[in-house]
């Protein structure tokens, strides 16, 4: 069987070397991921879940990068118990 994810929502920083996007499995999980690359020509690489946000069973959504580089992004509880809030990473 072929795993197939969906990806949406890229931000990239203002210097243009950091790439974020959400990235959705098929069992509808939402993750933040990373890439960088080391100038404006080359191809984004590398890309990672996004360091302690990948420890948690909620979903993280709608990344978001202001000019100062911070990431702002939208968490839920995957089972919904609680409601959506925005949060904030280094």
């Amino acid at each position: 069987m072929t795993r197939i994810e969906h990806v949406n929502c890229p931000t990239v920083s203002a210097d243009g070397l950091t790439l974020y996007f959400q990235m959705s499995d098929p069992d509808l999980q939402s993750r933040l991921r990373v890439g960088t690359r080391a100038d404006a020509k080359q191809p984004f690489a590398g890309f990672t879940n996004v360091g302690a946000l990948d420890v948690t069973a909620d979903n993280e959504r709608d990344p978001y990068i202001t000019r100062d580089g911070a990431l702002f992004f939208v968490r839920e509880p995957k089972d919904g118990s609680a409601p959506t809030d925005l949060f904030s990473a280094p």
